[in-house]
């Protein structure tokens, strides 16, 4: 599956930012930060990194199915072959995918179901090469043609997985699987291996890194630098070094450790003595202009940037997590971290890429994955930066753009300077109704290009706008509330009114604030709308949450809805075996991923948001309950204290089903006394003492879901869903 964000208006600017700058600073001032300084702050790029914003700033995001399950992780990284404008990326699901390097679309995909892909591929002439194997695995080797996907042979019965990354030349292909590897690049047939023709210290326990080939020679380091002639396997020199790490192997010289060595003799040229005695490089270390990176991956990760001539030291610049990939590419050095508190948001962990000017030595910029490693990438080609996430997603970044500054995107950032100017002037001459107003006709201006960028679809007399994506993801895109024809209202939520609505032969819902004067809007109403929708009119399809098909700001804020008129799942629960009611939930769950997927916590979930559509289909109220009246009932107990994290979530749902299942909620004090004592004081009413024939495992994962602490709960939506998949073979009737 596809997301693609498209081309950016370099006079977009963050209406909630907009909208909180007015409203703190009060009526005849208006103070604006430039973009420009603020990027050049510490502080800045430190919020940039815990904003879990790469698929904001992504041109491109690939992900191998719709939703996410642990096979989709992707643990090797990507390789881009310019020569057919793809790039191929592996997931755990033993899946090669081909993706077009400026769309993302995929061109076609082998599976091999029963083998996690880890290693790095490689493309030598019309074959792509790859290997897989979990860490108690037997490894194989594919050779498989890069333009179809056919194969071409397979070796396989390797003692050990097969997960570094794969090098060829003078068609032979080179590989690890504990011992090194040499094979022809047509057949498969083995020429070498390590143990078989070298006799070396340093590669008799067996190799734990990748090699790496330059001129007929493989340099490896697992504790030594062992360099190796390529057509017999024949060990040319050996150093030891004590450290693990790829090394980085140039055309005039090699380092590893902490040393240089001259690339044909192994000669010691000088040694970097001003490393930390332990430092731990956990990636393989990069030059850009007469300066090497080296990553080292400690309490405090920090890269040490020093000079390649003589080993000083020139500078360290901080990160935050274990550093596992770095690239230097046109003058700009690319940081990929895990395990990073700073990397999720909302306090959670979450890796972090960031971004270094080789010319300062200082950070640029930085985004973030919550609850991923940016794992053994980027990588870059044609002017496109490629980093794969554990969480399932590769993320095409554009290099050479800054995705925060006001030529790029910019979201929830201060203003631009142009902006903020021209805010000051109204606010100070009208106060902050003129200000609002004249910003308003400003991003009507501003919009009027962006518009003109969303792509056509074309139906006979019929001419819909759509959002860019693969075509089974794409929606009914709706830029303009003047082409809406806006029917009766169907109610009122928390001031704002919700109608029905069709354009051209699209029936829809469209939510406006309830004062409908399109002159004096109240600014509160503003704010909470463009706040609470416009992260959800950013988000892909997914076929169980009710779509977001645009937000607009003229002539008034607005938003269209898909039209939901089904029967909530609590009213027709009755009849339903275990089984559906699992897929049921399943289906909860799925969409409540997708939504947390996009940075987004799902709020008021209770069993009034889930609605029974055609098929057997769920549908949740999706954005229409982040601007209701909330349930108290439905809180998690840290909600009560305003905490909420996905946990909480996990909460709801297990409020859900035990609600679908007996009818009530597990409170014996529910619904007559305070919810928030209760909710924080109360213990639950196991499922058992309200419904007899209810299996002792699903009760088991009800009461886990509702546990007080979060820590208690399921990790995640994800694994309260695989839990429930464990029961499926259950038979009851409710």
């Amino acid at each position: 599956m596809v997301r693609q964000n498209g081309k950016r208006n370099r006079l977009s600017i963050s209406r909630r930012r907009c909208l909180q700058t007015i409203s703190v600073l009060g009526v005849g001032t208006v103070v604006g930060v430039s973009n420009t300084a603020a990027s050049q702050g510490e502080e800045q790029i430190d919020q940039w990194a815990n904003q879990n914003n790469l698929s904001d700033i992504a041109q491109w995001e690939f992900t191998p199915t719709p939703g996410y399950d642990e096979e989709d992780s992707l643990f090797a990284p990507p390789y881009p072959d310019t020569d057919t404008d793809t790039v191929y990326v592996g997931d755990l699901g033993g899946r090669m995918h081909a993706l077009d390097i400026q769309t993302g679309e995929e061109k076609w995909r082998y599976a091999e179901p029963e083998h996690a892909l880890w290693s790095t591929p490689t493309v030598y002439e019309e074959t792509l090469y790859f290997g897989s194997g979990a860490s108690d695995d037997e490894g194989r080797i594919y050779a498989i043609n890069k333009n179809t996907g056919e194969e071409e042979w397979i070796l396989d019965d390797f003692s050990g997985p097969i997960q570094d990354a794969i090098v060829a030349e003078d068609e032979t292909v080179f590989f690890v699987a504990t011992d090194l590897y040499a094979v022809d690049s047509e057949t498969g047939d083995t020429k070498w291996t390590s143990s078989s023709a070298a006799e070396s210290p340093g590669l008799e326990d067996g190799i734990t890194e990748s090699p790496v080939l330059r001129d007929g020679i493989i340099y490896i380091n697992s504790g030594s630098v062992v360099a190796i002639e390529t057509e017999t396997g024949d060990v040319l020199w050996e150093i030891q070094t004590g450290n693990h790490h790829r090394p980085l192997v140039t055309e005039e010289g090699i380092y590893a450790g902490d040393r240089w060595f001259d690339r044909e003799t192994g000669d010691e040229i000088w040694r970097y003595d001003q490393a930390p005695t332990d430092i731990n490089i956990t990636s393989q270390p990069v030059m850009s202009d007469d300066a090497i990176y080296i990553p080292n991956s400690r309490d405090d990760s920090t890269v040490h940037v020093i000079d390649a001539n003589t080993g000083e030291e020139l500078s360290v610049i901080d990160v935050s997590g274990n550093i596992r990939s770095m690239l230097a590419y046109d003058q700009t050095v690319y940081v990929g971290t895990a395990n990073t508190d700073d990397g999720g948001g909302d306090g959670e962990t979450g890796g972090v890429l960031y971004v270094i000017d080789a010319e300062t030595r200082e950070r640029i910029w930085a985004a973030s994955r919550r609850n991923a490693e940016l794992r053994l990438s980027p990588i870059a080609a044609d002017g496109m930066v490629f980093t794969a996430a554990t969480t399932g997603q590769l993320f095409a970044v554009e290099h050479g753009v800054h995705p925060f500054e006001d030529d790029g995107l910019v979201i929830f950032q201060p203003i631009s300077e142009q902006t903020t100017s021209l805010l000051s002037v109204l606010a100070g001459a009208g106060g902050i109704g003129a200000a609002y107003l004249g910003y308003r006709r400003y991003r009507s201006d501003s919009q009027e290009a962006s518009d003109s960028e969303t792509q056509t679809y074309e139906n006979d007399d019929e001419k819909t706008d759509i959002r860019s994506g693969d075509s089974s993801n794409s929606k009914l895109k709706i830029t303009d509330y003047n082409t809406l024809t806006v029917g009766e209202p169907i109610k009122t939520i928390s001031r704002l009114q919700l109608m029905h609505a069709t354009v051209e032969n699209h029936s829809c819902w469209v939510l406006t604030p309830a004062d409908d004067t399109k002159e004096t809007i109240d600014i509160e109403d503003v704010s909470e709308v463009i706040s609470t929708l416009e992260p959800w009119d950013q988000m892909n399809s997914h076929p169980n949450l009710i779509e977001v098909y645009g937000v607009g700001y003229t002539p008034l804020p607005w938003a269209a809805l898909e039209q939901a008129e089904y029967p909530t799942l609590v009213d027709r629960v009755d009849g339903f075996t275990t089984n559906e009611l699992i897929e049921l939930l399943q289906q909860i769950c799925d969409a409540l991923h997708h939504v947390q997927r996009y940075g987004t916590i799902y709020h008021n979930l209770t069993t009034e948001s889930v609605f029974l559509a055609a098929n057997d289909t769920i549908k949740l109220r999706g954005v229409l309950d982040q601007i209701g009246d909330a349930d108290p009932w439905y809180a998690a107990p840290e909600e009560i204290d305003g905490e909420s994290c996905e946990q909480s979530t996990v909460y709801r749902v297990g409020l859900i089903t035990y609600e679908l299942l007996t009818g009530t909620l597990p409170y014996p004090e529910y619904p007559n006394e305070d919810p928030e004592m209760v909710i924080k004081s109360s213990e639950i009413i196991p499922p058992s003492e309200q419904l007899d024939s209810i299996p002792a495992e699903l009760e088991s994962i009800i009461m886990k879901a509702l546990s007080r602490s979060p820590d208690d709960r399921h990790e995640t939506v994800l694994h309260l869903r695989d839990d429930l998949d464990s029961i499926r073979d259950s038979q009851f009737y409710l």
